[in-house]
């Protein structure tokens, strides 16, 4: 399995774990945290596509802060 596959089986099982969730907190979470797995497996995908890149990840910088503060 590559690695874009098994991010987004990661996401699908959040998403699963969310549709069980009775607390609306936890379904947030679980849904954010899908979320982040579906552009990691787009971020991967973009990788392997084009070996030349020096650098893992996201352009996008993940900001702990400001996601906090936007709830």
């Amino acid at each position: 399995m590559s690695t874009k596959q098994e991010y987004l089986k990661r996401a699908e099982e959040c998403i699963r774990l969310a549709g069980a969730c009775i607390a609306e907190s936890n379904r947030e979470i679980l849904l954010y945290a899908a979320a982040a797995w579906r552009t990691m497996a787009e971020d991967a995908a973009e990788f392997r596509a084009s070996p030349e890149k020096t650098t893992q990840g996201s352009d996008r910088p993940y900001d702990a802060k400001r996601d906090a503060a936007n709830g």
